[in-house]
């Protein structure tokens, strides 16, 4: 049955004291990510105040070689402000994710 497969009956528990809302804290992600430290990726602010995106985060990875002003005039062609960012690095490898 479908609610035996692991993406539905997978149910992972946190103490009380764990804080949800802490759960991703992302200067300390970029930099288990190696986000800015001179490699290919860096961040941007250039959704400080999800000017750009509402649902992405103020702070997001983007390719060091893409400035903050080209970001913004990608957004032009863009449907909801949406652009690519990084959501997963490998630790290992230049191997990601963006969405």
């Amino acid at each position: 049955s479908l609610t035996k497969v692991f993406a539905f009956s997978y149910k992972q528990t946190f103490p009380p004291e764990h804080d949800g809302w802490r759960a991703y804290i992302p200067d300390e992600e970029f930099s288990r990510q190696g986000v800015d430290s001179g490699g290919s990726w860096r961040v941007s602010h250039v959704n400080h105040e999800y000017s750009a995106c509402d649902s992405y985060p103020r702070k997001v990875a983007v390719p060091a070689g893409i400035r903050d002003w080209e970001v913004k005039k990608a957004l032009e062609f863009r449907a909801n402000g949406r652009f690519p960012v990084l959501v997963w690095k490998s630790a290992t490898s230049d191997a990601v994710i963006c969405r």
